[in-house]
């Protein structure tokens, strides 16, 4: 005895751990019972070793321990997406895909899962988000037929089968379609159709726990708004940079040119009648018609004959009025010695020119000057007083 334990002589134990191994319990629960009776030294290897080797339990034993599916890691938008079926619910399936970089399901409600309609339906999404490089799908009659075959191999799409029986390795798509069939089971009170579209708009809009973000995001950008965004206070746009704006006006009775969309000359005289707000008027062109017309298809109108030159009122007309020079050039000193004639030479050359310019500005009699103040000398004077 080895305390409560039989120690068993080498020739018994063989019958003993057949004994134990007669239901076919596990290591645990047969290395439990054989310590509550006997003892022999390597007891627990023994029935370790039995127990591995028994055909009955090897040929019900559990599945092995599941290994992740490691497919290659996208680097951007669309470019793995998984394929899978959904259904059957109320008579119908549905196609689902799923974008593996971004999460973003797709879901078509199918009325055939042939291979025809797959390639129809998978055509019009790929018009949408574009064709991807690599398709992975479970080994359906649709997905193995030659018509999808051919629909890859001419959109250069590289095709991955999962294992027959093991839809785990296409777990993009089953993830999707588990939570899909809980919300078509949970949908009442609306119609199919839109209890998916909801589903989907707020699922692309929640964080995925794979990427930390959400699907939208991660393929656009930027967030889908959806009726949730109401519950956020509106942001004032008042700190928003403002551009200039190009206003014209018109006024009743104002010639015009507008836009004629019913003959073949493009803009028409009119004349603006009414004014209904700041962008729309009313106007009448010269055959009596009334529209109303945008201020964008409305121009003003120049005159056709141009003015003959001359005829233009420029300010002023007839002769000229006096002119009151009080200039500085004037209020200057009697010349004296050869500075002083050289300062008059320089202002009879400033009135020549003033006379040119201006005829008859400067005469003696149109010029104010202060009271005491000598005539201006004439042109002979100067050239005299220069001279001696």
């Amino acid at each position: 005895m080895w305390g409560m334990r039989t120690v068993t002589p080498p020739k018994f134990r063989r019958h003993c751990l057949d004994e134990l191994h007669a239901s076919h319990l596990g290591i645990v629960k047969t290395k439990s019972l054989a310590r509550s009776l006997l003892w022999w030294p390597g007891l627990d290897k023994d029935i370790e070793h039995m127990i591995r080797h028994c055909p009955t339990c090897q040929s019900d034993a559990d599945n092995p321990r599941r290994v992740s599916c490691l497919w290659p890691v996208p680097d951007k938008p669309w470019q793995i997406i998984h394929v899978d079926f959904a259904g059957l619910f109320r008579d119908k399936m549905f196609l689902v895909v799923v974008d593996a970089f971004s999460k973003w399901p797709e879901v078509v409600v199918m009325q055939s899962t042939m291979a025809e309609n797959t390639v129809e339906k998978l055509r019009s999404i790929f018009a949408n988000k574009g064709i991807p490089e690599v398709l992975v799908s479970d080994n359906g009659p649709q997905y193995v037929s030659g018509l999808f075959n051919d629909f890859m191999v001419q959109n250069g799409v590289k095709h991955l089968k999962s294992a027959p029986y093991h839809p785990a390795t296409n777990g993009q798509a089953e993830s999707f379609v588990k939570a899909l069939k809980c919300v078509l089971r949970r949908g009442k009170g609306v119609s199919m159709q839109a209890t998916i579209d909801v589903f989907l708009l707020h699922y692309r809009n929640a964080v995925n726990s794979s990427t930390s973000d959400t699907p939208a995001i991660c393929l656009y950008g930027r967030a889908l708004r959806s009726g949730l965004d109401l519950l956020r206070p509106r942001r004032s746009v008042s700190g928003a940079v403002s551009r200039p704006t190009l206003v014209r006006t018109f006024e009743v009775g104002q010639p015009v040119m507008v836009r004629d969309y019913f003959h073949n000359c493009k803009w028409v005289p009119a004349v603006v009648a009414v004014v209904l707000g700041p962008a729309n008027y009313m106007v009448k062109t010269n055959d009596g018609k009334v529209w109303k017309q945008h201020v964008n298809q409305i121009h003003d109108r120049i005159s056709a004959s141009p003015p003959v030159p001359g005829t233009i009122e420029l300010g002023h007309v007839g002769p000229p009025p006096p002119v009151s020079v009080e200039s500085p050039m004037l209020d200057v000193p009697p010349p004296t010695g050869l500075g002083g004639s050289r300062r008059l030479s320089e202002l009879v050359l400033n009135r020549q020119n003033a006379q040119a310019f201006l005829p008859g500005a400067l005469d003696a009699k149109n010029v104010m000057r202060p009271t005491g103040m000598s005539p201006l000398p004439n042109q002979e004077e100067s050239v005299a007083m220069s001279s001696s």
